[in-house]
């Protein structure tokens, strides 16, 4: 998956509609990598309008702005470990997110998916970027900074 890729599959969505959420630990390496490309995505303006949330490992705080937003689609970017190659970025599709798993973290994104549905929101988008490192660090590795640079040409 790339940026015109993206933009295309969710272009079907009105603009103002559109809730992008990164998520993430900014001091554990890699796993910042969906906060980063959230940023990205803000700088490039994915689509006009669009509501971006920074969630960082609590997106169970921001629920409530989610809903507040009456998005028509809710798009979560985060790392995953799906045996691709580090920096590789990559659509999941929803019903295997249980069985694949989406994030690196302890909470559950399909309880959150399950509280939004509940609220009304019915589409939603994962994103996931392979991570490479995990460690005590605050910038990504060499292999996902490439990703997600190779993610904008």
């Amino acid at each position: 998956m790339n940026f015109r890729d993206l933009q295309l599959r969710i272009s079907e969505f009105e603009s103002g509609k559109i809730v992008i959420v990164g998520l993430g630990n900014p001091i554990r390496q890699d796993d910042g990598a969906g906060l980063v490309l959230l940023e990205e995505l803000r700088k490039r303006k994915i689509v006009k309008g669009a509501k971006y949330i920074a969630a960082g490992t609590t997106p169970e705080n921001f629920l409530g702005k989610i809903v507040a937003y009456s998005p028509q689609i809710v798009l979560f970017i985060d790392t995953v470990r799906m045996n691709a190659k580090p920096g590789s970025i990559m659509e999941i599709p929803v019903d295997e997110i249980a069985s694949q798993g989406f994030s690196t973290h302890s909470y559950s994104i399909k309880l959150i998916e399950k509280y939004l549905r509940s609220e009304g929101i019915e589409q939603y988008i994962y994103i996931g970027i392979e991570l490479e490192n995990m460690g005590l660090a605050e910038s990504l590795s060499p292999a996902v900074k490439a990703g997600i640079n190779a993610f904008f040409q």
